[in-house]
């Protein structure tokens, strides 16, 4: 999933590929530039792709090497090499290289490597390398390579490993290799190796946990070191389960299954009390 989940965001959100920079590709420095409302009417002129500049200024759409301090668009900026400080863009911005500091816009923010800062969007946010720091979105939020940090969104957050992070959706998180300290979410979480807490309306899944897993109704882990909670919890290696057959004064028979480890486990139970044959018990709880 999250091979593909990156490359199906850029292509559909920009239509457009990013292609990060070299730190040693050759530009040109300016203090500052301002285009009106799109290429190439800028102040840096043919060169403005060329050019870094320490201000840039976007009445609507603009273009340039990268920045140093500040830039500021209407509409969206777009950045070749890298942005060092902090970004603003009504609709979104675009960075084909590193973003070391900050990068906030109403629709998206991209940039094809590291984000060592922020990212905050009405939509997406994607990083294209290492995330230390947040990516905060109302929809969705991509690290392709690790997370370092939070990821906050609506809808999804998915990063390719975590090294020390949290994560938390309206609807699902995936990390892949790497610890994850926190994933919270209305209906899934998916992580290799939970140092924390899984919280989930409907399902979490996990290689090692160390800490909790809480979940509406199915909880699955290679194995744990802490307790699960959930309707159902299977722990593949240093799980506990166990069937139980009793019979008493008032049942014929009893059949019971516990599920979990065993700090804390789940009991089913089934069982035919004396009386009309239409008559069967049912049970549930904890242990």
């Amino acid at each position: 999933m999250k091979k593909i989940l990156t490359p199906i965001l850029i292509f559909l959100l920009l239509g457009q590929t990013l292609q990060a920079q070299e730190d040693s590709t050759a530009y040109e420095r300016s203090p500052f530039q301002f285009t009106f409302l799109f290429p190439p009417l800028s102040t840096n002129g043919a060169k403005k792709s060329q050019i870094v500049n320490d201000v840039s200024l976007n009445l609507l759409v603009g273009v340039s090497g990268g920045v140093e301090s500040f830039e500021l668009g209407g509409f969206i900026n777009i950045d070749k090499y890298y942005v060092n400080g902090f970004q603003l863009a009504g609709f979104g911005n675009t960075v084909g290289g590193a973003v070391s500091g900050a990068q906030l816009a109403g629709f998206y923010n991209v940039n094809g490597s590291a984000l060592d800062g922020f990212q905050g969007s009405g939509f997406v946010n994607v990083a294209g390398a290492e995330v230390k720091g947040a990516q905060v979105a109302g929809f969705v939020n991509v690290a392709g390579d690790s997370l370092e940090g939070f990821q906050g969104a609506g809808f999804i957050n998915a990063s390719g490993t975590t090294k020390k992070g949290a994560q938390v959706a309206g609807f699902g998180n995936v990390a892949g290799k790497g610890t994850t300290n926190f994933q919270g979410a209305g209906f899934f979480n998916v992580a290799e190796e939970v140092e924390g807490a899984q919280l989930a309306g409907f399902i979490n899944v996990a290689g090692k946990v160390k800490g909790f897993q809480g979940a509406g109704f199915l909880n699955v882990c290679d194995s744990i070191d802490g307790v699960p909670l959930a309707f159902i919890s299977v722990v593949k290696q240093n799980g506990y389960r166990k069937i139980g057959f009793t019979a008493s004064e008032v049942q014929y028979a009893n059949l019971s299954f516990k599920l979990g480890v065993r700090q804390l486990y789940t009991i089913y139970s089934f069982g035919k009390p004396f009386g009309p044959g239409s008559r069967w018990m049912f049970g549930g709880g904890l242990g």
